[in-house]
């Protein structure tokens, strides 16, 4: 329920759960526990969430008991072999099956609805960097898994001609940002589909405001690291 999270939430994980109680195998309970631990960690702006995810699921096992049985030790690999999807045990290949099915199986409304989520995880980025990086994402798997894929590469062309979301833009001072700029932003965001934050720098006021400004912005970021903050000096 972290409000970063528009995809890799709890909607996600009823999904996956959904998917594995389909099926009466003897690995289940197995596969669930990797689907509440996989994404326990998650930060769009970090690359280790796979192994602190990891870690805590080994960290909750060892509060039970000092030895790590063969169970437990396949649901730890699996954890951090989502991170590339590349299986190496029956239980991980399995699960990664579960976890990419959307991509492998789903149809171009199921990839544009993900798309719409991921976008709002990654709105940090500018649009551009956004779409390349999906774009070379879709691209590397359909080359690891060796598949033609028709909905993936029509996706991909979705993604260069007529993805537009509507983003919005945030303009103000925010010297300081206070909660009632925050119940804005938040506001804001359940009606587009990014809010880019745009602090405004006066370069006619004396260095020393201009440098305190140019500081102001860099602490904003901070407090908003999941949004693209930008700043401008001329008109807005």
């Amino acid at each position: 329920k972290e409000p970063h999270r528009f995809y890799h939430n709890i909607d996600h994980l009823a999904f996956l759960i959904d998917r594995i109680e389909t099926y009466q195998h003897s690995t289940r309970d197995v596969l669930e526990i990797l689907a509440l631990y996989h994404d326990a960690v998650y930060n769009p702006r970090r690359n280790d969430n796979e192994e602190k995810s990891a870690q805590l699921f080994l960290s909750d096992v060892k509060n039970h008991s000092e030895e790590l049985d063969k169970v437990a030790q396949d649901i730890y690999t699996a954890i951090l072999e989502t991170k590339h999807h590349t299986p190496t045990t029956a239980v991980s290949t399995m699960f990664c099956d579960y976890d990419l099915y959307l991509l492998k199986y789903g149809t171009s409304s199921d990839l544009i609805e993900m798309e719409k989520k991921l976008f709002k995880e990654y709105q940090y980025a500018t649009l551009h960097e956004y779409i390349t990086a999906r774009k070379k994402f879709l691209k590397d798997f359909l080359a690891r898994h060796n598949t033609n894929n028709t909905v993936i590469e029509e996706h991909i062309f979705y993604l260069e001609r007529y993805f537009k979301p509507n983003i919005a833009i945030y303009a103000g001072s925010f010297n300081p940002f206070h909660k009632g700029h925050l119940n804005i932003l938040e506001k804001a965001e359940n009606v587009f589909d990014k809010v880019v934050v745009a602090v405004g720098i006066n370069h006619e006021k004396v260095r020393e405001d201009v440098a305190t400004s140019f500081n102001h912005m860099i602490g904003l970021k901070k407090l908003l690291p999941f949004h693209e903050v930008v700043s401008y000096n001329t008109t807005l």
